[in-house]
């Protein structure tokens, strides 16, 4: 099979979970944020800087409720998601919202041919890196989008939480995975349930995704010709990343992260990088 196959089969996933998330959640509060009673600030765990005039492609940006947010922060942003549902739900929102977000239905590999701009950021965060086959042409796609001087964003998952699984007896994370991956994807094969619903009913339970190392998205963006301002780590989540096992090992914080239960720092869950293209 080919990535484009791959590709396609985890579109028909994401175009289902667009169906799903839009409907709200407690990982997607769509209807506080529609009644004005979720905050406009994504809930990222660094600070950016300030948005207001800037321009920002938001890479990966599912039914578009945190692009949303970034436009409300005064930003000219432009999101982009493979997805055709998401990006007709996004476009509906921002709609109803009364903002001035762009939306893009593309490939992120296919996006220089259709958009033909340049951004003083880039985001993606959150659910992106797993998803993507070709780390350094990902970068380059990055690169390609900021202006001299723009600066990239990304959060996401630590590569580290991929070795982890849930022992059924102990019910305790435990070493199960390799953390170097041979290139190919894994076949993910599940009962039901998003990362956002756990409990929803899904039809389409087989998507493949990619095991990246931090070395390998650090290489990758450096590789691109970027510039690396920090890399941070983090004992924390923005999600349960144990969700598929009906255990509390994690808890929800009063500031929406996910922790380990006995507040104890054991391993990095998510991790966050800022680079920088040369002027």
């Amino acid at each position: 099979m080919k990535n484009k196959d791959y590709l396609s089969t985890n579109r028909k996933v994401w175009d289902e979970w667009a169906d799903i998330h839009i409907k709200g959640s407690s990982f997607y509060p769509v209807e506080q944020f529609k009644a004005g009673k979720q905050g406009w600030k994504p809930n990222i765990p660094d600070d950016i800087g300030p948005v207001s005039g800037k321009s920002i492609l938001h890479l990966q940006c599912h039914f578009g409720m945190d692009t949303i947010m970034w436009a409300g922060l005064g930003a000219r942003i432009t999101g982009v998601d493979f997805s055709a549902k998401a990006i007709k739900q996004a476009e509906a929102l921002n709609d109803e919202l009364g903002q001035n977000a762009e939306f893009i239905r593309a490939d992120i590999y296919q996006l220089p041919e259709i958009l033909k701009k340049q951004f003083d950021i880039v985001l993606t965060y959150y659910g992106t890196v797993m998803w993507l086959p070709d780390l350094p042409a990902w970068a380059k796609v990055v690169t390609h989008f900021l202006k001299p001087g723009g600066s990239f964003y990304i959060a996401d998952a630590h590569p580290f939480v991929n070795m982890l699984d849930v022992d059924q007896k102990s019910h305790k994370p435990q070493f199960e995975y390799p953390y170097f991956s041979s290139g190919n994807p894994e076949k993910i094969e599940s009962e039901n349930g998003t990362y956002a619903n756990p409990d929803a009913e899904t039809v389409n339970k087989v998507s493949y995704q990619w095991d990246h190392s931090l070395g390998n998205i650090l290489n990758s963006i450096i590789a691109a010709g970027l510039r690396i301002e920090f890399l941070h780590e983090f004992p924390f989540s923005f999600y349960n990343v144990f969700y598929y096992d009906d255990t509390d090992i994690l808890v929800n914080d009063s500031e929406g992260w996910w922790r380990f239960k006995d507040d104890v720092d054991r391993f990095p869950l998510m991790f966050s990088v800022k680079a920088k293209l040369p002027e």
